[in-house]
């Protein structure tokens, strides 16, 4: 069907593609100007995808998702009862929905989906790197490897092997959890507390209990985040495609800068939301430091390749 002969304009597309390039683009053609274009925000990885004529089959991870809705619901004031009312919500219900009341708090969502999810898998990534390709090895990764666990599956046997493999996982999670709270640190200084505690449900008013309520809430999500992505499966390659040199530069390297002494972030992170987050994380603003720059010092060698190829696509 013609979509600028359905709805006069009212006709509403939500997009549930992760590429907002991508969407932008298929809401600037001609032919669907008609349509008011919802973006989603989309959070479950999908390591394949199967089109033949009868089906589109998936595979993705076991955890149920999560969708938002770019664009907050219009609140208008006007007459809405029954189908007037019915057709002014998003057609999306269930426990992994969320619905923003605000531009603010949809971007929020949207940041700390990037730094806490994608953040964590390139995190895995370089690690994995790190400990296949040491020094002297330097430029663009020679091989593909399945991601380290930074969880344990509870099957080793008891042999000098699986206690290696014990030592490797239990490293790694010290390692991606500092990492998971130095992304919530940076997300919290980016944005307003109280378009993080609208956003994540928490009371709005400002004191310890409340700080409290917000930093759980963001340390759960970092803690299903490590839980979802720390049992291995995936590759450096799938992970870091959108490219190493691109990967390294927007999610390793700004949180090391994030951390840097000598910026602004200095004096926030002795502020007392950022000292909670480190208190209810049992972490120390020296360890996370030492966990970021440390991986962040070891990975840039894999973004210096040697014939200055293998910038990758922005994020």
């Amino acid at each position: 069907a013609d979509p600028a002969r359905l709805g006069g304009g009212t006709l509403r597309l939500y997009a549930a593609e992760n590429d907002h390039a991508a969407v932008e683009k298929l809401g600037a053609r001609d032919e669907y100007r008609a349509l008011r274009l919802l973006p989603l925000l989309v959070d479950r990885v999908c390591t394949a995808c199967d089109v033949s004529e009868s089906e589109v089959a998936t595979r993705a991870e076991p955890w149920q998702g999560e969708i938002v809705l770019m664009t907050p619901p219009d609140t208008t004031p006007r007459p809405r009862t029954g189908l007037r009312l019915v057709l002014a919500r998003p057609p999306l219900a269930g426990p992994t929905i969320r619905l923003p009341e605000s531009d603010a708090e949809a971007h929020f969502l949207h940041r700390r989906k990037i730094l806490t999810v994608n953040g964590t898998h390139t995190t895995l990534a370089f690690l994995t790197l790190a400990l296949h390709e040491p020094p002297p090895h330097t430029g663009l990764p020679a091989g593909d490897y399945e991601l380290l666990r930074a969880v344990s599956d509870g099957d080793g046997g008891g042999g000098d092997e699986d206690d290696d493999e014990v030592l490797r996982v239990e490293e790694t999670h010290r390692m991606v959890w500092s990492w998971c709270v130095a992304r919530q640190l940076l997300l919290l200084f980016e944005f307003p507390s109280e378009v993080a505690r609208a956003a994540l449900g928490c009371p709005p008013d400002e004191g310890d209990a409340s700080d409290r309520s917000l930093a759980d809430a963001l340390l759960a999500g970092a803690r299903i985040a490590i839980e979802r992505l720390g049992r291995g499966g995936d590759t450096t390659k799938r992970v870091l495609g959108g490219g190493v040199v691109n990967r390294f530069e927007t999610r390793l390297k700004p949180i090391a800068t994030f951390l840097d002494t000598s910026c602004a972030s200095s004096k926030w992170l002795r502020g007392r939301l950022a000292k909670t987050v480190l208190r209810r994380a049992k972490l120390t603003e020296t360890a996370v430091r030492l966990s970021v720059l440390g991986l962040v010092a070891d990975a840039e060698r894999f973004a210096v390749p040697a014939d200055g190829a293998g910038a990758g696509k922005k994020l």
